[in-house]
This record gives structure tokens, sequence and C-alpha cells, in this order.
């Protein structure tokens, strides 16, 4: 062991040291350690959820990359898409390619006897991507579709809008030919996304009452939504889809039919950034002043240290170590205290946001060792790098007026 490092220990266990003022001033640091650590750790984690969250909200419910005709832009009413099972044999030699399924939107109006409501009718076939619509029932079950199945599922929003319950038969007007056409649908089950463009427009039905209202002949289809493997690279993997489709189709990702609110959320990148040099600022300075005050608590020892030949480097690094040392109960403290709020408000999701602001109606945790291992050695050395600069002062500390100080 070094002679550094058995000094430090020393004085880190010593008795001493809790009965000098230093020890106040050495408790503000441990304190400030904790907090930087559980205010850096929350940003972190919280920011992360929110984006992840919110991105697999807004592209799960549309897929992650909408394919459509070329000349088709009409979101409301879909046009019938040429060489669809074409399409679907170049998908699936796409190895970023996850899944994909056919949809076809049309425009309508629900009628009960107290109200009426325009939403847009999205038809699903049997190969709909099931988890990810099952994920945002509040009520009831996912139908199976691709046969007339009359069974809807409606969104929350629009349920208590027209007051209507699972079970519940309900009226839906479409216009063919400029002339009304309606149809009976059955109330299977209710969603919620909390993203206020989807919850208070869709519905999702069978893709055969879209055909038929349409008078397609041949299972023609609207759009075909893919997801992808990685939704982290949908840019790239969008580019590649596009690229091996060909310029017959328009390939549209998520993120670029969503671009305010995508654009929204890619600030929080720098509100963290932001956040965490502030918080790791404001450390740094209670850590140079903790050790500063060490180093004065302690000069008639560095004078003792000098006259017994310690270098001034042996000395410096003595007061790192030490100081490591104390401000690892503040590492570990933050650590414990972060670590469990984050589990709890995953686990429970205790702490709630209003959807219409945010998106999402609890606070979304997102939690990974690597990142929290990385956040820990970084302020290891964030701290042992800003403790070099007070340490310089040692060497200028003659060992006679050191040893003689009071």
């Amino acid at each position: 062991m070094s002679l550094a490092l058995f000094i430090s220990k020393r004085l880190a266990k010593g008795k001493d040291t809790k009965k000098k003022i230093s020890a106040t001033i050495i408790l503000i640091a441990q304190i400030a350690v904790a907090l930087g650590i559980v205010v850096t750790l929350f940003t972190i984690s919280i920011g992360i959820g929110f984006r992840q969250s919110i991105k697999e909200r807004l592209s799960g419910f549309n897929g992650h990359i909408n394919i459509t005709a070329y000349n088709e832009n009409n979101m409301y009413e879909s046009a019938a898409m040429p060489d669809v099972e074409k399409l679907h044999k170049e998908l699936q030699n796409i190895n970023v390619v996850k899944s994909y399924q056919d949809v076809a939107n049309k425009s309508g109006i629900i009628k009960t006897d107290d109200s009426y409501e325009g939403v847009i009718y999205k038809g699903l076939d049997k190969n709909l991507n099931r988890e990810t619509y099952e994920s945002y029932l509040v009520a009831g079950k996912i139908p199976h579709y691709g046969d007339l199945n009359d069974s809807v599922v409606i969104s929350e929003k629009i349920a208590k809008s027209l007051k209507l319950k699972i079970n519940q038969v309900f009226n839906m007007y479409f216009f063919r030919d400029e002339k009304p056409v309606y149809r009976n649908f059955v109330v299977a089950g209710i969603f919620k996304t909390d993203i206020k463009e989807l919850d208070q427009n869709f519905m999702l039905g069978d893709i055969e009452h879209v055909r038929r209202l349409n008078r397609w002949q041949n299972k023609e289809v609207g759009a075909v939504e893919v997801f992808v493997q990685d939704i982290d690279k949908l840019r790239e993997d969008s580019e590649q889809v596009y690229n091996a489709i060909g310029s017959k189709y328009y390939a549209q990702n998520a993120y670029d039919s969503n671009k305010m609110l995508i654009n929204w959320v890619d600030l929080f990148d720098v509100n963290m950034l932001v956040i965490i040099g502030i918080i790791f600022f404001v450390v740094a300075i209670n850590i140079i002043m903790a050790l500063l005050i060490l180093i004065i608590d302690r000069t008639p020892m560095i004078g003792t240290l000098k006259a017994l030949g310690a270098s001034n480097w042996q000395i410096r690094k003595t007061f790192l170590y030490n100081a490591i040392f104390i401000l690892t109960k503040g590492l570990l403290w933050g650590n414990v205290i972060a670590i469990s709020c984050l589990v709890l408000q995953k686990i429970f999701g205790i702490l709630k946001l209003d959807p219409e602001f945010y998106y999402v109606n609890v606070i979304p945790v997102y939690l990974n060792p690597l990142y929290i291992l990385a956040v820990n050695i970084v302020a290891i050395l964030l701290c042992a790098l800003v403790l070099l600069l007070p340490t310089y002062i040692i060497s200028k500390i003659p060992p006679v007026k050191a040893i003689r100080f009071r």
C-alpha cells in the first residue's frame, strides 16, 4: 500500500475529523454529490423515458413506416395501391423489416341517439400488429379481422364523448358516390394512446368493410404499415426500405409525418445536457471548497510530511484519496435514493401527468445499468479532475510556516 493511500485512509477513519469545523463542510459536500447524482439519474432516466415512450406510441399505432401509392396523400380516404403482392415479397426480403400490415382508411360519422362525431375508420386485416394495439387497450379486446367482422375498437375519448360502452351497437355513416351509406358496428374494445391526434380521430375495424364501401374487388389495400427491428434506427431503416421498394410507392416514417412532435421530443437531449452541466458545475464548486478547507485544516500535517521528506505529489495524492473516500458516501446515498425512487415510479407509476400536454399519463422511466454505471464513472473522474486544482496549493506551502500554522 502506498504512503498516500495509507494516510488518506487513516484521515478518513480518524475520530478527530468529526470534532473539527471541516466536518460540516464535508457533510455539505457529500449532500451536494448525493443530490447531483439523484438529479442526474432522474434527468437521464426520465428524459430517455419520455423520448422512447412518445416515439413508440406515435409510431406504434400507424406503423414505423407508412407505404402508400406515390400520388396518395389523403389520410382520411385511402386509394387502392397497385401490385401489393409484389410489395409484400419485397418487404419480406428486407432484413430491417420486422413485420407489416395492410390497412385502409375511410372517413365517416358515428351517430348515436344523443350526439354524433366524425372519425377515421382504420381497416385492419388478420396480420395486424396485435401486440402493439393490445398495449393501448383500456377495456375489451382486439377482435380478429379479415372476414367482415362487425366488431370495432374505439378510443376512450370518443367513447366518453358519445357515451358508448363495451358490446354496445351503434350506427356509422359513410359517403359513397356522394350518397350516405350506413353500417352497424359493435364496440369490442376501447383504446387510449394519450396522443391527442390519434385518440380524437381514429377507430379500428375490419378492412373488409372499407373494401366493400369502396367497391374494391381484389383484396386491395390503402397502405402498408411497416414495423422495423430497431426504432432507434428508424430514419436509416426507412431509407433502406424506400430504396428497396422503388419509386412506385411513397414511404414515410413516423418521425417525418409528425415533425413538430418529434422536434419537441428531440429537445429533451439538449435539456438533459444543460441540466447535467449545471449540476456538475455546482457539485464541482462544492467539492473544491470542501477540499480547500480540508487542506487548510490539515496544514500542520502538510508541513510535518514535507519535513519528513514527502514529495508534493505524495501529499497531493493523500488529499485526493481522502476527498474521494469522503465523497464516496455521497455517491452511494445518491444512487440508493435515485434508483429506489425510479424503480418505484416504474412499477407503480406514482407521479401522474396530464396527457393533453405531455402525451403520457405517468412520468415514464427508463432504467439501464449501463448508463447508471457510466454516470458514476464520469462523476468520479470529474471529481478527481477538479480536485487536482486545489491540491496544487500544497506545493506552495513552506514546511516551516505550515508546522507553525494554527
